[in-house]
């Protein structure tokens, strides 16, 4: 079987989408943009069964953000080993995972209290910059050496491992863009 790029990233794309519903399906708490970009490049790396019955999820769910944050750190194993490229890539999902907006004050001499829109363009949002931090762990992926497990994955799909990573961390920051952009279509802040 052939695919010309087009059609594997539409593929990446739907599979990618696949990942955020299952994640969406287990959560009973709330997660914001952030978290839930977290939670899915997780669930992407380790399957949506495996995420199911996580401690991230379990932590999260019950509201316990802090020890969830902490639990991404278990998943640094391949083949009952630790891997330097999954802790890393653990470090960064929990740091996205607990990473806040940073509050925006009123301009000088506005009324915080004023009837008055205070949604930022889309290239200020907080939730587009994570997406578009995580595009940059892609092309910092890019740059970077791809442990042994990624890359017999990739040598199965006949591709470069480092793309494997890449598109993967550019897939989530795709995904966190194209969902806060269809919140603020639909009038969700």
């Amino acid at each position: 079987m052939t695919w010309t790029q087009s059609e594997a990233d539409q593929r990446f794309c739907e599979r990618l989408t696949e990942f955020a519903r299952e994640v969406d399906a287990v959560l009973t708490a709330p997660a914001v943009p952030f978290e839930f970009a977290a939670l899915v490049s997780l669930a992407y790396n380790i399957g949506a069964a495996a995420f199911a019955r996580s401690s991230v999820l379990r932590a999260h769910n019950r509201g316990d953000k802090a020890a969830a944050a902490r639990a991404f750190a278990l998943w640094n194993k391949a083949g009952g080993r630790v891997i330097r490229g999954l802790v890393t890539r653990r470090a960064k999902e929990a740091a996205l995972y607990v990473s806040e907006p940073r509050n925006a004050t009123p301009p000088e001499g506005q009324n915080p209290d004023a009837d008055v829109s205070c949604e930022k363009p889309l290239s200020k949002s907080p939730t587009v910059m994570s997406g578009v931090t995580s595009i940059a762990t892609g092309g910092l992926a890019l740059a970077s050496q791809a442990s042994p497990q990624v890359g017999q994955i990739a040598k199965n799909l006949g591709v470069s491992p480092i793309l494997v990573i890449a598109v993967a961390a550019i897939a989530v920051g795709v995904v966190v863009i194209v969902r806060r952009y269809l919140q603020r279509k639909r009038g969700q802040a």
